[in-house]
């Protein structure tokens, strides 16, 4: 009988037995044999070359778990999936940079050194307001149109509408997956994933295989995430979230911090209120963020060129509708005939930077 890899010695386990041990290790439940520090190996595949230079031995599930780095990682054979180590020179400098580095990241796409020279992080809530996907749209867009790479968690809510925005800007992006990287998750948002490969982002996970996330991946998945960029913003987060988190550790790696303020009676608004109120930098508006990366006015010029209705122009015929009276949203955007969500998102900006003021449902000049 074929000993399929097995030592001398070494007894095969029960079907059941060894399902509940992948299941525990949240693999797949096709054989593998557990080979070093915890990692595996295909059965139907040949060993990579690591793997041979370590006796292939069962692990018990306290050894396995002991093994956080490492338990997805070293036995992958190259040509099955893209991996570049921390000593690897095209290694993010930034990323180098923080405590506990990931030792290794696995990739899809091209991998483009560039892409990491200006990058900010956007993150936030899952439940996501109307309001935060106004916000998220107008200033990630333009921040990524002006050439700085979007990276963020791929969850949905905040994460995945900054991925999008970047995207519809023409800007690339980066997502940070928290589950292995053969694991599209959620796997409903396959779309948006396969986007960002198209347009020359990548796909990364501390993670080989098809894991799924656990309770611990999502706070080392925001480390890297914080990481790899110069800075951080939350556009809406509640006080106890996973954005706050990454924004701690974007404070702890000697990062900066932005915040886009919202409604206080938001529980979603409370996290970036408290993090305004702790000295992050306020944002209104994508030059507030294309400044601290010395781009400051590239993103807007090449926004106004492109669209009809320029933002100064909107503004603009905002302020003469209201110098005579105040009005409803509803009316605003039936007289300069747009679209209530385009004017929906420059009435809330104009409000933040103080420009408006709405009171009984009305909007006028402050």
């Amino acid at each position: 009988m074929p000993t399929h890899g097995r030592t001398t010695g070494q007894k095969r386990l029960p079907n059941k037995k060894r399902l509940s041990i992948n299941s525990n290790l949240l693999l797949p439940t096709e054989w593998r044999w557990p080979c070093c520090f915890g990692t595996w190996c295909r059965g139907s595949t040949p060993f990579c070359k690591r793997c041979k230079k370590f006796s292939r031995q069962l692990l018990s599930r306290e050894q396995a778990r002991s093994c956080r780095n490492t338990l997805f990682g070293s036995a992958v054979c190259s040509k099955m999936i893209k991996v570049i180590e921390k000593t690897d020179s095209r290694f993010p400098g930034l990323l180098k940079e923080i405590v506990d580095p990931p030792l290794r990241l696995y990739y899809h796409g091209e991998w483009d050194p560039e892409l990491f020279k200006d990058c900010l992080a956007v993150v936030g809530s899952r439940h996501m307001t109307s309001y935060g996907r106004r916000a998220t749209e107008h200033v990630v867009g333009e921040v990524a149109s002006a050439g700085v790479t979007i990276v963020s968690g791929f969850m949905y809510g905040i994460d995945v509408a900054a991925h999008k925005a970047a995207l519809e800007a023409g800007g690339r992006t980066i997502a940070v997956m928290p589950c292995g990287i053969e694991r599209i998750h959620p796997e409903y948002q396959k779309d948006v994933y396969e986007r960002i490969l198209e347009n020359g982002g990548l796909i990364l996970s501390e993670y080989e295989g098809a894991a799924m996330p656990t309770y611990w991946t999502y706070p080392r998945r925001n480390r890297i995430v914080a990481g790899l960029c110069k800075a951080t913003l939350v556009v809406e987060a509640a006080l106890k979230s996973g954005s706050l988190i990454t924004a701690e550790l974007a404070k702890t790696f000697g990062r900066r911090v932005f915040a886009v303020p919202g409604p206080i009676t938001s529980e979603v608004s409370k996290g970036t209120a408290k993090l305004l109120k702790e000295g992050a930098s306020f944002v209104s508006e994508a030059d507030d963020i294309l400044a601290f990366f010395n781009q400051s006015g590239s993103s807007r010029n090449r926004h106004k060129n492109s669209k009809t209705h320029t933002d100064s122009d909107v503004e603009q015929k905002i302020l003469e509708i209201l110098s005579r009276e105040s009005l409803e949203p509803d009316v605003i955007a039936r007289t300069l005939q747009m679209p209530a969500a385009q004017l929906g998102t420059t009435l809330s900006l104009m409000e933040l930077q103080g420009i408006i003021k709405q009171e009984g449902g009305k909007y006028y000049v402050n």
